[in-house]
């Protein structure tokens, strides 16, 4: 099914479903507003988190967020039980980045939440299998061991627990070949954002690493995303037999 077939899915719906599932996905923008700032912010003030939820850009870069992974799921997988999966994997990898890139950490609740409904809907699909349970576990125990290692040798964290719980989340969702490749792209993508923000904020001062912080999570969501769409519409070719 191409993704021209794919989107032809939606158009079996009605106006009244139509209606449903516009309300559903603002509905759902909103609380992922409010999630992100229940979670990044410290003050317990509730007009401060209502305001910060419902009055601010968050809440419209949320729904446009919502919006936009809603029908990339579409696009990817048609409208069915496996594109809102695929939707409820990227909306909560999307809520676990933008966490991240305000607080430099995301909350432990989330992250697996995360991690249980990837598992849950793989097995759900009766696709859970022992490749992706073993892809679990060496991710996670892989990157554990380069997080002791890293600060062993560098005398600094170089990478946080909720990272090494997206990428077991992610393991789980693409198996492991996939995501070394997939770390590699965040990676990556994550270096040049170093690059342009050490030129940008850094210009005629010395540059020390400890200074440029880097909110992992958001670039391994924005590789997670492009891997969909390669594995899914693979224009260049295969990159592994």
């Amino acid at each position: 099914m191409n993704y021209l077939e794919n989107f032809s899915t939606l158009a079996n719906l009605d106006m009244q479903d139509w209606i449903f599932l516009l309300s559903s996905l603002l509905g759902i923008g909103m609380i992922s507003s409010l999630l992100i700032s229940l979670f990044s912010q410290s003050r317990q003030n509730f007009s401060f988190y209502l305001s910060q939820s419902f009055f601010s850009k968050q809440i419209l870069i949320s729904i446009f967020a919502i919006y936009f992974l809603f029908f990339s799921s579409v696009f990817l997988e048609g409208y069915g039980e496996f594109c809102f999966f695929i939707f409820g994997f990227l909306t909560l990898l999307y809520i676990l980045s933008y966490i991240d890139c305000l607080m430099l950490s995301a909350p432990d609740i989330l992250n697996f939440l995360c991690l249980v409904f990837v598992i849950g809907g793989f097995y759900y699909f009766n696709l859970l299998d022992q490749d992706r349970i073993l892809a679990l576990f060496c991710a996670s125990g892989a990157f554990a061991l380069l997080k002791i290692f890293g600060s062993f040798v560098f005398r600094k964290e170089i990478m946080g627990e909720a990272d090494i719980v997206v990428i077991a989340s992610i393991a789980s969702f693409f198996e492991i070949t996939t995501s070394i490749y997939l770390v590699v792209l965040a990676s990556f993508l994550g270096i040049v954002f170093v690059i342009i923000m050490a030129f940008v904020h850094f210009q005629d001062k010395e540059v020390r690493m400890g200074q440029l912080k880097l909110p992992f999570i958001a670039f391994l969501s924005i590789a997670t995303y492009l891997m969909m769409f390669y594995l899914k519409y693979p224009i260049f070719g295969e990159f592994y037999a």
